[in-house]
C-alpha cells in the first residue's frame, strides 16, 4: 500500500509550466503502462503563475489589472497542447470587480483550471510552500531498491498557518523563478549541487513592458495581432500573443522592449525608463495603430523583467542527476506558449 504523502513526482509551482508538466507526465505514464502518482504543490490559494495580470494605477487613484500575455489561449500557440479548437479561445476577456479593484480579466486562467481539472492529479496542496529539501537513499514503496527519494518541508502561507506534514517525492520539478529556486537550494544545504550551478550559470536577460490602456471605441483587434512581430523600432516589439486586448471600453496595448543583459541595464530601474522612452514608446504606437489618436490615455507604464534562464524555451531545461529539475522562470520572460513548450522538452527527458 503507498502512503498518501509519498508521489514519483511533486511539482514546485501550479503555473502554466507546472500543470501542463503534470498533464504531460500523466499522459506519457498511461502510454507507457505505467502507474506514477503525482503531486503539485502552489503556494497561493489556487493556480499560480504570473501570466495572469499586472497592476496598472490610474489617474484617479484606482487600482486597474490587467492580463500581460496570452489572452485568447488557443489563438496562434504552437504548443502541440493549443492544437486544435480552442476551448475559451473565442470569448472576449471581461472587465470584473474583485473587492476594490477594477479587474481586465483573460482567459489564460480558464485554460489552466480546465487543463488542471482534466488531468489526474494525485495531490494539488494549495497554500504550501516549500521551505527545505531533503534527500534520503531509502526507496520510496514499489520503487527499485537503493532508489532515492526527496523529504519536502512545506510552510503554510494560509492566515491561520497550519502545520503541514511533509510529503516524499522521487523527482522534484521546480517552475518557481529562479532565485526561489536558489533560496530553497541554499536552505537545504544545496549550494554545491549541479542544478545551483546550472541557474548561477545561466544566461541572464531584461524585458521592459510597456502597457497602455486607453478609453474609446473598440479596436479591430483582427488587425492587431502584429504578425512577425511589427518592429516600433530595433528594440520595441509590439506583442503578439495578442498585442491588444478589450473590455468593457477599455483597451490594453502590450509592448515588449528586451535588453541584453548587462550591468547598465540592471541598475536601470523601470522610472528611469519610463522617463527616457515613455513619449517615443507612445508616439509609435499610435502612429501604428492610428484608432489610437481618437482615445483617452488612462494608463500608460512600464515594467522591469528580470529572469535568469536560458533564452531559448527550446533549452533542455536545468537539470542535475539527483532528481531535481528546474523548468525556469518561462512565464515570466516569454509567455504562455514558451513555458509550455519548456515543459515539452522537460517531459521529453523521462521518456
Amino acid at each position: 500500500m503507498v502512503e498518501k504523502s509519498m508521489f514519483d513526482f511533486a511539482i514546485i509551482g501550479a503555473g502554466a509550466s507546472g500543470v501542463y508538466a503534470a498533464r504531460l507526465l500523466r499522459e506519457q505514464a498511461k502510454q507507457q503502462g505505467k502507474n506514477v502518482r503525482i503531486c503539485l504543490v502552489e503556494k497561493s490559494r489556487g493556480l499560480g503563475g504570473r501570466l495572469s495580470t499586472r497592476r496598472v494605477y490610474l489617474d484617479d487613484g484606482r487600482m486597474v489589472q490587467v492580463e500581460l500575455g496570452a489572452v485568447n489561449v488557443g489563438h496562434a500557440f504552437q504548443s502541440q497542447a493549443l492544437q486544435g479548437q480552442p476551448p475559451f479561445g473565442i470569448n472576449p476577456p471581461q472587465l470584473k470587480h474583485w473587492e476594490e479593484l477594477e479587474v481586465l480579466q483573460g482567459l489564460s486562467k480558464d485554460y489552466l483550471r480546465e487543463l488542471q481539472e482534466g488531468t489526474d492529479i494525485d495531490g494539488f496542496l494549495t497554500q504550501s510552500r516549500l521551505v527545505r529539501l531533503e534527500q534520503s537513499n531509502q526507496s520510496l514503496a514499489n520503487q527499485s531498491q537503493g532508489d532515492h527519494y526527496w523529504t519536502l518541508h512545506l510552510e503554510s502561507t494560509a492566515q491561520d498557518k497550519p502545520a503541514l506534514e511533509p510529503i516524499k517525492a522521487r523527482e522534484v520539478i521546480m517552475t518557481a523563478p529562479p532565485e526561489q529556486v536558489k533560496a530553497i537550494l541554499k536552505d537545504s544545504g544545496l549550494e554545491q549541487s549541479p542544478l545551483m550551478a546550472s541557474i548561477v550559470g545561466a544566461e541572464m536577460a531584461c524585458r521592459f513592458t510597456w502597457v497602455l490602456v486607453t478609453q474609446g471605441a473598440a479596436l479591430e483587434t483582427s488587425q492587431h495581432f502584429f504578425k512577425n512581430d511589427a518592429m516600433l523600432d530595433n528594440l520595441l516589439v509590439l506583442s503578439h500573443k495578442p498585442g491588444i486586448q478589450s473590455a468593457n471600453g477599455y483597451e490594453q496595448i502590450q509592448v515588449n522592449m528586451t535588453l541584453d543583459w548587462s550591468q547598465l541595464h540592471a541598475a536601470v530601474d523601470k522610472q528611469q525608463v519610463q522617463q527616457d522612452f515613455e513619449n517615443d514608446v507612445l508616439t509609435r504606437i499610435k502612429t501604428l495603430i492610428p484608432d489610437l489618436q481618437n482615445h483617452n490615455v488612462i494608463s500608460f507604464q512600464v515594467h522591469k523583467w528580470l529572469y535568469a534562464q536560458p533564452k531559448s524555451p527550446a533549452t533542455v531545461p536545468l537539470k542535475s542527476d539527483n532528481g531535481l529539475t528546474c523548468i525556469g522562470d518561462w512565464t515570466c520572460g516569454y509567455g504562455l506558449d514558451d513555458a509550455l513548450r519548456s515543459a515539452e522538452t522537460l517531459i521529453q527527458n523521462y521518456a
